[in-house]
């Protein structure tokens, strides 16, 4: 694959829908070694790709894939999905990007509509949510919503690969992602229904939806803006790869936008260099939205709080309260979502550089200004 064709992979930040379909890799080739490593670490005798097979997978299998994707099977898994994501962020987010690359199973089981109408009762355990204390997530749709705050409020340029397995069966949860008429932004959202950044009902209608669902082999690429859900049907069950890749820099600035951010890296202290970011941030949130989440951050560190606050107005497609953005810039600097960010931690609100935590979008705009060793 060449480098302008790694490069393609950047349209995920510029397109209106946030979304974007790799058809033309042989990932589609490597299913099989896939599939053959999953069962091995969970005794599953089938191949469970084949149409005539998905069905077979019982809510217990299921379950098991997504434990041993994450724990046994992670290594050999990381083996086969490296060579499809690490010389796509180098070459969007430069070299300089320290990363980890975690595969996760997307998985959607077996329901009915009489069990989604069962009282559940949601909780949040070690920062994750659940739906019910009972089953397990993948037993539900996935609800309307954007990725920026479940990914800590750590950058507008998180990139999401999402690697399909099965079939697309119209019977099956598949993945929806929406189109919004509006601007690039922040759509409402709020925490009625137990999860913090759920949309609406009244603004998911409002959304032009894509149900065609992914075949096996595509590689899909979403944004933290991206709107998706899945669909509510669900009889035969979906299964697929994911990888999420943080930003520990704003070096993207140039690989994709074609700033020079040498201009943000000299000044006599980490203020005078950040006020620099901040201006070229001003005008980069110009050509695309997306970069007034970091503008609000390099205000936010600056405890310039009007433009922080504009800044987020800006980025939000409705009226925010003040409370809501104060919690999307303390989460800025603490790595955390909204729901979980407590009373306690708004005392750091006045002190945002004293209190930046590891992996934080605050601490990824450090790391951008940093003067050359």
């Amino acid at each position: 694959m060449t480098l302008s064709r790694e490069k393609d992979y950047a349209n995920v930040f510029l397109a209106k829908d946030q979304y974007w379909v790799d058809k033309k890799t042989n990932f589609k080739s490597k299913i099989s070694e896939i599939v053959n490593i999953i069962n091995y670490h969970t005794n599953i005798d089938f191949d469970w790709t084949l149409k005539e097979n998905t069905s077979l997978l019982s809510n217990k299998k299921l379950n098991l894939i997504q434990n041993k994707v994450a724990t046994s099977a992670q290594n050999s898994l990381k083996a086969i999905i490296s060579p499809y994501v690490e010389p796509k962020i180098k070459s969007i987010f430069g070299h300089k990007i320290e990363y980890d690359i975690r595969v996760s199973a997307q998985i959607k089981g077996v329901w009915n509509n009489d069990f989604l109408k069962k009282n559940k009762k949601v909780f949040y355990k070690n920062g994750v949510f659940f739906e019910d204390k009972n089953f397990p997530n993948f037993v539900f749709p996935t609800r309307g919503h954007q990725d920026l705050d479940n990914n800590g409020n750590r950058s507008s340029h998180t990139l999401i690969f999402y690697f399909q397995l099965t079939h697309p069966f119209k019977n099956s949860s598949l993945l929806e992602y929406g189109i919004n008429n509006k601007d690039m932004g922040l759509l409402e959202f709020n925490n009625q229904n137990g999860y913090s950044n759920e949309i609406p009902d009244n603004v998911l209608e409002s959304i032009n939806w894509n149900v065609k669902g992914l075949n096996p082999g595509e590689i899909a690429l979403m944004s933290p803006l991206t709107i998706h859900r899945s669909t509510k049907v669900s009889e035969i069950p979906r299964v697929a790869l994911n990888v999420k890749i943080q930003p520990t820099n704003l070096d993207y600035l140039e690989s994709i936008y074609g700033y020079d951010l040498n201009y943000c890296k000299v000044g006599k202290n980490s203020r005078e260099r950040i006020i620099k970011l901040f201006d070229l941030l001003e005008e980069a949130s110009i050509e695309n939205r997306l970069l007034l989440f970091e503008k609000s951050v390099c205000a936010f560190l600056l405890k310039d709080y009007n433009n922080a606050f504009s800044a987020i107005r800006e980025f939000c497609l409705f009226d925010i309260s003040d409370f809501q953005i104060k919690k999307m810039l303390l989460g800025s600097i603490l790595r955390k979502i909204i729901a979980l960010i407590n009373e306690e931690e708004f005392k750091f609100y006045d002190n945002p550089m004293a209190n930046i935590r590891e992996l934080s979008c605050a601490e990824s705009i450090l790391n951008t200004v940093k003067t050359a060793t």
